[in-house]
């Protein structure tokens, strides 16, 4: 048997299915953060194939975390997509989910996909879980707290002897007078 026969039938019998290619290294890093987003409340969609009912949630979402931003946060927010605000694309999506309007279907589609489009980006959505994940007070009610320490501390008897004085002092201080950690100029009423 020739030596490229021999080969051939080894790769026939020996040859593993045909695989999907490896994901690349933004789609795994997507997928990552498309997760993070939906276990943080998001919606993650694709832009093609948009839920209506999922984003108005979306909608509803991101003029909430709009009202909470700083300005240097909303210049982050502008910078990611082109000049447009949060706002701004929050008041686009809502038109786009409206029913009432005289478009056909795929008119429809295509202003919804159109309104959704910016949050493809992935930096985007990266800034806003990001955003999102400061403005918001997480209780973990599954992880157990651990003592990390309970040691007798001077410097904290201290303070608390020094705060006990001052309100004592005051406290019982007579009308007038002044003690220590008090101004001089003392309003009264009359």
């Amino acid at each position: 048997m020739p030596k490229a026969a021999s080969r051939d039938r080894f790769d026939t019998i020996f040859r593993t299915p045909a695989q999907a290619p490896m994901p690349t290294a933004e789609q795994l890093a997507r997928e990552h953060i498309d997760h993070l987003l939906t276990a943080a409340g998001w919606a993650v969609q694709n832009v093609v194939a948009a839920d209506i009912h999922a984003t108005r949630g979306v909608a509803l979402r991101l003029s909430r975390l709009e009202a909470q931003l700083s300005d240097a946060e909303r210049a982050r927010v502008r910078s990611s997509t082109g000049g447009v605000e949060l706002k701004d694309l929050s008041r686009a999506i809502v038109p786009a989910l409206n029913p009432a309007a005289d478009r056909s279907p795929q008119e429809a589609e295509d202003a919804l996909r159109q309104a959704v489009r910016p949050l493809a980006k992935p930096q985007l959505r990266r800034l806003l879980l990001s955003l999102k994940a400061q403005k918001e007070l997480v209780i973990d009610i599954v992880t157990q707290d651990r003592l990390l320490g309970a040691e007798y501390s001077e410097a904290a008897r201290e303070r608390a002897q020094a705060l006990r004085q001052v309100v004592l002092a005051r406290t019982f201080a007579p009308p007038g007078s002044t003690c220590a950690g008090q101004s001089e100029h003392v309003l009264t009423l009359t």
